[in-house]
């Protein structure tokens, strides 16, 4: 028998897209990491496929954290000093 897990409601990080984006990608990760947990993961074609998706989301989150360092490196940059 397979348990329910409850369904957490989305953060809402207003117009912060990339925020956005690594909190989806996270939340990808996580439901891939309970679907391998799970006692029906026998198909070498859905593993690879998992791992495929993985792999995206790992690369999305990379890029979206080097766009986020680079905003505060700038507004650091023009940030005036006290």
């Amino acid at each position: 028998m397979i348990e329910e897990k409850e369904i957490i409601s989305p953060i809402e990080y207003g117009d912060n897209e990339l925020l956005n984006i690594i909190d989806n990608s996270l939340t990808v990760l996580s439901t891939l990491a309970d679907i391998a947990d799970a006692e029906y993961r026998t198909y070498n074609d859905e593993l690879a496929e998992m791992n495929v998706v993985k792999a995206n989301a790992y690369r999305i989150i990379h890029a979206a954290q080097k766009k986020i360092r680079e905003y505060v490196e700038f507004y650091n940059f023009d940030a005036p000093e006290k």
